[in-house]
């Protein structure tokens, strides 16, 4: 088995990856960041960081953050900040993000959130924060980003590498919205594109730059990626165990893995992926997935989604899920976190859970009240400051002042459309009534003219906002959208506004006498109060 050890020489403030264990979750994270910190934090920056020249030696230094590591591997909708930041606290040294797509980043605004304590990247013009990440996991989180473009590849990287640990491009994603766009596993029969990619980050970027493929047919295929990928100089690559083609519910090739890992030069670290359920359900299994992969570092997905207390240190094999629910709802509701992404991880993490009364509960909860109060952790709740609560899943302030508003609706108004800052949110609508549906529903009612919709897109930037016409009268949101679709329900929002078309803006979707009544313009008693905040 060709495993790495330390280097002797790590840079100096660096805490070896031996002296981690049972130790607090700062001194863990001192393992992973190879840089000392300094008081010089202004705007989000780090001057230490921004002083090293990036390139394949400063790639070098950074190898030892991926040797003896046990890292939450980047997954769709889990990885964001609640469950990344519970699973540092349980033990993990290195957390992904969910994979993001360079086009969507490219175009964010970084804001600064006080109220929450986080750093948001936020679409411009409408609600919708794509990265949000915090101090507390800044020498830990790796950004995994979907790319196929190094230009917008590195301008991203340089615009967020102040507030993360390191870049992972994704090599391995099989799903069609990734490799329909050239990224992902799409990647992996293209090696001058990788090329083009790492090495334009490698030279552009101050923090480590990794990579994350599959397997491919053979091990000598497998192996010659590999070294491709080692020669443009990143720090390490991960390599999950199946070939595109499988899925999760198909055994891992770990033999695979583990010819690959002797094959290459042991400095270079490699991380295993995908032994989940195989290999690991609870942490005395890590040290058999790395017996079986032949790494000394691993990276797991779902295991750690539904119980990130396999990354506890010794013999865990029995957790409370309740408690970790807990603790995940704590987190979630401290960083405002939106609720549905957290109900979502929540029943991830009740996964196994035998109580089909509390599945079902949690299932049906639509805020974090009602959720806290199924979990029986009401004490949780009342703990969040009622000013953090109130603020938790409302629409974000248009970034325009009083004045530049009254501005845009008065010129709105001479080209005789209607307009306001309301805004389409997606959870306060039921699936079935969403609000062009509701206009639809209506006009038909009052046998007037069908719903007549124009598109108009931002200029420069990814965006879109719709004028409605509605009974003879146009309406439009200031609001940009990040599609058509969401553009042309902002629209309607404001036409629903203006004429009191009767709605009903909780999510009854469940309930069809409800959707019914709300149809016909008949109140519906809220569930609880706080489920329309949230």
């Amino acid at each position: 088995m060709a495993t790495s050890t330390p280097e002797s020489t790590q840079p100096e403030g660096v805490v070896d990856a031996a002296s981690t264990d049972n130790t607090s979750t700062d001194t863990k994270l001192a393992h992973t960041h190879n840089i000392e910190d300094t008081n010089d934090t202004k705007a989000g920056t780090n001057s230490c960081v921004t002083k090293m020249v990036p390139g394949i030696a400063l790639q070098r230094k950074f190898r030892h953050m991926y040797r003896n590591v046990n890292c939450l591997a980047p997954m769709v909708r889990a990885g964001t900040l609640p469950l990344r930041l519970l699973c540092l606290r349980q033990g993990a040294h290195l957390v992904y993000s969910e994979e993001l797509i360079d086009h969507s980043l490219v175009l964010c605004t970084r804001k600064v959130n006080a109220e929450f304590d986080t750093v948001e990247y936020v679409m411009p013009g409408t609600d919708s924060v794509i990265f949000s990440t915090c101090a507390e996991e800044k020498k830990a989180v790796i950004l995994q980003l979907g790319t196929a473009n190094a230009d917008r590849a590195v301008k991203v990287a340089i615009m967020m590498q102040n507030d993360i640990a390191g870049v992972d491009v994704n090599m391995g994603c099989p799903k069609p919205y990734s490799v329909l766009g050239g990224m992902g596993a799409a990647l992996l029969s293209k090696p001058d594109t990788i090329k083009e990619l790492l090495t334009s980050l490698v030279a552009a970027v101050s923090v480590p730059v990794t990579c994350k493929i599959r397997i491919l047919d053979t091990v000598e295929q497998t192996v010659e990626l590999v070294k491709v990928i080692e020669a443009t100089g990143v720090a390490a690559v991960g390599i999950h165990g199946r070939r595109i083609p499988q899925r999760p519910r198909e055994q891992a090739n770990y033999e695979h893995i583990k010819a690959v890992r002797a094959a290459i030069d042991s400095d270079f670290p490699i991380i295993a992926n995908g032994g989940s359920l195989d290999y690991v359900h609870n942490s005395p299994h890590l040290v058999d997935f790395r017996e079986a992969s032949g790494c000394d570092s691993i990276m797991m997905a779902r295991a750690a989604q539904w119980n990130p207390a396999l990354f506890k240190d010794g013999q865990v094999k029995h957790v409370c899920k309740r408690e970790l629910s807990e603790q995940y709802l704590k987190i979630a509701m401290e960083h405002g976190h939106v609720f549905e992404n957290a109900k979502w991880n929540v029943m991830n993490l009740l996964h196994f859970d035998k109580d089909p009364k509390r599945a079902r509960g949690v299932s049906a909860a639509r805020g974090y009240q009602e959720i806290c109060t199924v979990l029986g952790c009401e004490a949780v709740y009342k703990s969040i400051p009622a000013h953090k609560l109130a603020k938790i899943g409302r629409k974000r302030p248009l970034a325009l002042s009083a004045e530049d508003v009254q501005e845009h609706k008065a010129k709105k108004l001479k080209e005789g459309i209607i307009a306001s800052e309301d805004s389409y949110v997606r959870k306060e609508w039921a699936k079935n009534l969403r609000p062009k549906l509701v206009v639809t529903e209506w006009l038909r009612k009052n046998q007037l003219a069908p719903i007549a919709v124009t598109h108009v897109e931002q200029e420069g930037k990814r965006g879109f906002q719709s004028v409605v016409t509605v009974d003879g009268k146009k309406y439009t949101s200031l609001r940009f959208s990040s599609n058509k679709k969401d553009a042309e329900h902002a629209a309607c929002v404001v036409a629903i506004e203006a004429l009191n078309i009767p709605h009903e803006r909780l999510r009854i979707d469940t309930n069809p006498e409800a959707r019914t009544n709300a149809v016909k313009g008949v109140s519906v008693p809220s569930v609880v109060e706080e489920a329309a905040e949230s």
